[in-house]
């Protein structure tokens, strides 16, 4: 439990409330007893009198402010919001909004009291860490003088500590052992004045140099940059040093966090200086409405004895126990050895015929699978490592699943040896990510499946060098036979253009470094179908050739604290891919989805997708039947045509035989269909889900979201495209998105969109999306063929690498709100929007922020 410096929030030191509300929802401010002038920023002026809270109802989408005034001996003063309740909801490890009896005044009326600063340290009491890899800190300063070296924060460790200093008209951050990155803010910090001041430290140890360090000052971006260490080591303090030696002023506020305090967050803060009674609120159209996903009624543990031999094979122990379990059991793996739980136990069997998985949960309820921290290491060819089968209440908790490296690997690291020009013959071999020597071990299954340029210092993508596929350029790769190290030999099956040849051979005379994915699709780990209330919980997927998590007809599914990546203690020098395809697929399935404080990375394609199932290539053969082009229908399933719009054509049938791709329905068709229309298969309707608090970064692939009725909040998402979509191609992109809510997350070099890729261009297919209050640094948001939108609140941080263009784009759109969005850093002197063929799109309050 975070250790707090101060005390709850009193009655009388601000008003509370949130800052989304759907509209036509209840929205309240929490205040004291008294009497309020409320204006509600919707035209709306009451006043009133409190008896703890007050509730306005919004009736329409877009960005409101709030305003509050105290009524008091015919006297109206403003009201302001607590800042302390704004800090403290976001979870700090230390709160310093009491800091003693020699405090002083703050920065306003409304922000904390502030500590002196007279030239030495103050100790502040904070919960240990070990260590972290995220690190926030924000405060409010005050410096007398800007002479010399002044340590504003600072841990108290001799290695791994940190220290935020100001010092020749710039701002730095170091850490003990790292190294320094330093900032200059020119005039921004001027002596005798209060300054908002925030440093976010976000290091990604999977890979080398892979730090961001960003620094803020009165809530803008004032300097991103890292730190030039390989790997810059998690942070470690056991307590915080405020000030220090020569350091004169006072310091107010100051909040300590092991998490990224988001862009929009921090401007939130410096705001409580200019605006203290004027609180934005979002009013957002519906999004998802709760979820609530049934547990298993526990009544019973049983722990499930396994062999850590490596060469012992516990498929059957496990399976054997699954089997026996009965309603209301927990199994539990534990060591056989030592009876206890978390080592490693492999697995090397599984169940033939149709179902080809190594754990089979069939026909089970109320059933626990807790590894208790254990991982499964895989070692043969499996189809699933875990399928779960029309079951109900099932809770899978504490397990990790991988591979025995010298079977598979899902991705490896080769340079380019030799290239034939004449013959198509490429030699090429194996290499450590670590130093680039020659890497021996060829594992026995491999595809050789996608090469991709990857820079040789940081192993992240590059840009520098030709992709290609094995499977279409060449033969599958073999060993060589030369007895040379992990040396590899395949051959073009054509002739390749000049063109890639010559890029070819300009990469393998440079940086000549390739990741391999060695992806399988007949392999996944986890395949979820006809089940519902099923929990994921800390389960983690550090290998698998294929897809992560496949599923379909499943309803109440939740899937937390999860993480696709490699095992701890590795990095990407040590593997470069945790998936040779996808994440989480939940495609077909019927919705009520909770995905939640997961981590998701090194997956070689999409990192998840929610999608329908929509049937476009449809064709009428007589009154009752219709070719929808595929095969994915069984008889009962509940169908329904849409228009090329995407709308109710007002006709619904039940499928009476399901025959290929030809399908006989229970009531007569139209007698023309439409040119465009779409058929939806709603058994398979993934309506209603949530995407809360996950971190989605390095990569390949996009978000790719193409339901209905969902929120995504708080996310952060790095180097990607987050992608609301619509599409009427089978599988790969079905469905449309609609009523999505996306508010305040972090899109970071990552642009946002809704977009159609497939479907009827001429249309405004994506109705009631919201967009609000999120961070894009690098990132643009584009918008086509929007109906009924409001993109209010975002803030935009442009930099001098970020893409061209405007930090909003909309096209093809109608009844578009766009409002009060914010642009900091380069670019034009006025908000950069950029409109083409909308109807009725209103801007209002948009600006640039100098």
């Amino acid at each position: 439990m975070a250790f707090l410096l101060g005390r709850p929030v009193q009655a009388g030191e601000g008003f509370v409330a949130p800052d989304l509300v759907t509209a036509g929802m209840p929205f309240q401010l929490r205040l004291p007893k008294g009497t309020y002038q409320i204006n509600w920023g919707d035209g709306t002026n009451i006043v009133t009198d409190s008896q703890g809270y007050v509730s306005h109802v919004y009736r329409q989408a877009g960005s409101v402010t709030v305003e509050v005034s105290v009524t008091a001996g015919g006297i109206s003063k403003p009201y302001p919001w607590s800042y302390d309740a704004m800090i403290i909801a976001a979870k700090p490890l230390v709160f310093l909004s009491t800091p003693g009896g020699d405090a002083i005044s703050g920065p306003a009326d409304n922000l904390p009291r502030a500590l002196p600063l007279q030239g030495e340290a103050r100790d502040v009491a904070v919960e240990s860490r070990e260590g972290t890899n995220e690190l926030s800190a924000d405060l409010w300063v005050r410096l007398d003088s800007l002479e010399g070296r002044q340590v504003l924060v600072a841990s108290r460790e001799e290695a791994g500590g940190f220290a935020l200093a100001y010092e020749g008209a710039a701002l730095s951050f170091s850490i003990v052992g790292a190294g320094v990155v330093s900032f200059p803010v020119g005039e921004r910090i001027a002596a005798g004045k209060w300054h908002h001041v925030a440093v976010v430290y976000d290091a990604v140890p999977l890979f080398p140099f892979a730090n961001t360090v960003r620094v803020y000052v009165d809530g803008q971006l004032a300097g991103d940059g890292r730190i030039a260490a390989r790997h810059s080591g998690p942070l470690k303090f056991s307590g915080i040093r405020l000030g220090g030696e020569g350091v004169q002023g006072a310091m107010s506020g100051f909040a300590l966090y092991d998490k990224v305090l988001f862009p929009l967050s921090i401007w939130d803060r410096y705001s409580a200086l200019a605006s203290p009674n004027k609180w934005n609120v979002s009013v957002a159209f519906p999004g998802s409405s709760r979820v609530t996903v049934v547990e298993p009624k526990i009544l019973k543990t049983i722990d499930v004895p396994l062999d850590p031999d490596p060469a012992a094979d516990n498929g059957p122990a496990i399976r054997s126990a699954v089997t026996a379990a009965q309603p209301g059991t927990r199994l539990r793996l534990v060591d056989a050895t030592t009876g206890k739980p978390g080592t490693r136990f492999s697995v090397k069997s599984l169940i033939a015929g149709n179902k080809w998985a190594a754990i089979l949960i069939e026909g089970k309820q109320d059933l626990e699978l807790n590894g208790g921290g254990a991982t499964l290491v895989f070692s043969q060819a499996m189809a699933r490592y875990l399928y779960i089968l029309k079951s109900a209440r099932i809770a899978v908790r504490d397990l990790s699943f991988d591979i025995d490296p010298t079977y598979a690997r899902p991705g490896l690291y080769a340079k380019i040896l030799d290239l034939n020009r004449e013959t198509g013959v490429v030699t090429a071999q194996l290499v450590n990510g670590r130093d680039g020597s020659p890497d021996p071990i060829i594992p026995s299954r491999a595809s050789y499946w996608r090469w991709r340029p990857h820079d040789p210092v940081t192993l992240r993508h590059s840009e520098k060098g030709p992709a290609f596929r094995s499977d279409i350029y060449a033969e599958k790769p073999v060993p060589d036979g030369s007895g040379r190290p992990g040396v590899i030999v395949f051959k073009a099956k054509k002739k390749p253009e000049d063109k890639f040849w010559d890029e070819l051979k300009q990469y393998v005379e440079g940086d000549n470094f390739y990741m391999i994915n060695n992806g399988d699709f007949s392999s996944n780990a986890v395949s979820l179908d006809f089940s519902e209330d099923v929990v994921f919980e800390r389960v983690n997927y550090y290998a698998t050739l294929g897809m992560v998590f496949l599923s379909s007809d499943i309803r109440r599914v939740r899937v937390a604290h999860c993480v696709i990546g490699i095992p701890p203690g590795m990095t990407a020098e040590d593997r470069p891919l945790s998936a040779g395809a996808d994440g989480y697929h939940f495609h077909l399935t019927q919705g009520d989805i909770v995905f939640e404080n997961n981590e998701v990375t090194l997956t070689d394609d999409d990192p998840i997708s929610i999608k329908d199932s929509m049937w476009g290539k449809l064709k009428r053969l007589d009154n009752y039947t219709l070719d929808v082009g595929a095969k994915g229908f069984t008889k009962g399933d509940p169908v329904e045509l849409l228009t090329p719009e995407y709308e109710s054509a007002g006709y619904k049938a039940t499928v009476v035989r399901a025959d290929g791709t030809k399908l006989t329905l229970s009531v007569a068709l139209p007698a023309t269909i439409v040119p465009g229309s779409v058929l939806m298969n709603r058994s398979h309707h993934t309506k209603n889900w949530i995407l809360r608090g996950n971190y989605f970064h390095d990569y390949y692939g996009r978000i790719m979201l193409y339901t209905d009725y969902g929120t995504v909040v708080g996310n952060r998402v790095h180097d990607s495209l987050y992608h609301l979509g619509i599409s009427n191609a089978y599988f790969e992109v079905a469905g449309v998105s609609r009523n999505v809510v996306t508010h305040r997350n972090l899109f970071d070099s990552t642009n946002a969109d809704t977009a159609n890729w497939g479907g009827n261009a001429t249309v405004t297919v994506f109705n009631q999306i919201t967009y609000s209050a999120n961070s894009f640094v690098g990132g643009r948001l584009l918008l086509d063929q929007v109906s009924g939108g409001a993109m209010i609140r975002n803030a935009f941080y442009r930099k001098e690498q970020s893409p061209r263009g405007s930090s909003i784009q909309i096209k093809g759109s109608r009844n578009v709100v766009v409002s009060d969005n914010l642009q900091f850093g380069p670019g034009a002197d006025q908000f950069l929007l950029k409109s083409d063929n909308n109807t009725n799109l209103i801007e209002t309050r948009n600006r640039v922020v100098k």
